[in-house]
């Protein structure tokens, strides 16, 4: 039997197979520098020992993260105001960029709330008549891996307008 050791502190023991190796699977529960070391109990044919140690590097885990954008009005018109909600993970932080392709419409700081984490951009009147593909970039923090949202496609319609011409020698007072 081989006892592994991170730090002085047995973290797992694994039997020596037919290839006189052992194996052991450690999933750390925090990041850091950890000192490993293997001790081989000894059998009746060798006697026991410890490995050397080995450093290893174990960096923070990052969960996925879920981002989400929708728009208040859709399609729209020119000139009339819309308003972008990105939806993130609950518990990240960080920025939000909402894009009109490459193009920076608002960079928004995530409140990071548990149970309901969005923000909203400034209303937005600007966008001319077309289709425009709007995604949410998220930066990503110390939790949550960076990600960019599926495409919105909004669609702004040309303002149309009405004008009533009434005749004026038809008009008594």
């Amino acid at each position: 039997t081989v006892s592994f050791a991170a730090n002085g502190i047995q973290i797992g023991t694994g039997s020596v197979s037919a290839s006189k190796q052992a194996l052991l699977t450690w999933n750390p529960v925090t990041a850091g520098q950890f000192s490993i070391t293997a001790t081989y109990s000894g059998d009746a044919s060798f006697i026991g020992s410890t490995s050397s140690a080995v450093s290893v590097g174990v960096t923070p885990s990052v969960s996925p993260t879920t981002l989400t954008i929708s728009s208040s009005a859709n399609p729209s018109a020119t000139g009339q105001g819309v308003t972008f909600t990105a939806f993130a993970s609950n518990g990240a932080t960080g920025t939000i960029k909402v894009l009109d392709g490459s193009i920076v419409l608002a960079t928004l700081t995530l409140p990071g709330s548990a149970t309901n984490n969005q923000v909203s951009s400034p209303v937005l009147s600007t966008l001319t008549a077309g289709s425009h593909n709007i995604s949410a970039s998220y930066s990503g923090d110390a939790k949550f891996a960076a990600v960019t949202s599926a495409v919105l496609v909004q669609v702004v319609n040309t303002a149309t307008t009405t004008t009533l011409n009434a005749p004026t020698n038809n008009l008594r007072s």
